[in-house]
């Protein structure tokens, strides 16, 4: 069984890693979900995979290159590209994902065009605190949110304008965090 379950973490991340290699800059959160809703593989083996891509440096998620992917309020969202180290690894493992299989990554990348957007808001809340809201979309799916109290509206508009630049880092920390063993 062990066996069995590290092949298939190994599946995955090579197919995250052609997932960015087909289309390099496509946001963290929509990598994530053509994986898990194209290739089946469900969310948590998903985002190990990813937090292990980006330990082992073969992945980086930074401002796009290009800056085709934007949020709501026109800020570019953050893309994932392959490292060097990435770029290596994949040319040499390729051969291990059929040409069907790769032909179907390819056409995933291009169809993920504009599916992800990163969403933030605050309101006033009666004992003069504010209320902010940071939330990851896919399509019509909700796949984060984060809700903070903060004490005046300076510190909320921050919060808010950071929560795109912050969505990638966060959401992987969060997975990452969330999917590790008790230390005994």
């Amino acid at each position: 069984m062990p066996d069995q379950l590290h092949n298939q973490a190994n599946q995955v991340k090579l197919i995250l890693l052609a997932l960015i290699k087909s289309q390099p800059g496509l946001a963290p959160v929509q990598v994530q979900s053509l994986a898990q809703e194209t290739m089946f593989f469900d969310y948590f083996t998903v985002a190990e995979a990813w937090a292990a891509l980006l330990d082992q440096k073969l992945i980086s998620v930074s401002e796009p290159k290009y800056q085709k992917h934007k949020d709501l309020k026109g800020q570019p969202l953050l893309a994932s590209y392959l490292t060097e180290a990435g770029e290596l690894v994949y040319r040499q493992l390729k051969g291990k994902l059929s040409p069907a299989l790769l032909e179907q990554i390819h056409a995933l990348g291009q169809k993920a065009e504009d599916q992800a957007e990163l969403k933030s808001s605050f309101t006033a809340q009666g004992d003069g605190s504010y209320l902010v809201s940071c939330q990851a979309w896919d399509r019509n799916s909700k796949l984060l949110e984060v809700q903070v109290q903060v004490a005046n509206q300076d510190r909320a508009r921050a919060f808010s304008e950071a929560w795109p630049a912050q969505a990638g880092p966060i959401y992987s920390y969060i997975l990452n965090a969330l999917s590790q063993e008790e230390e005994s």
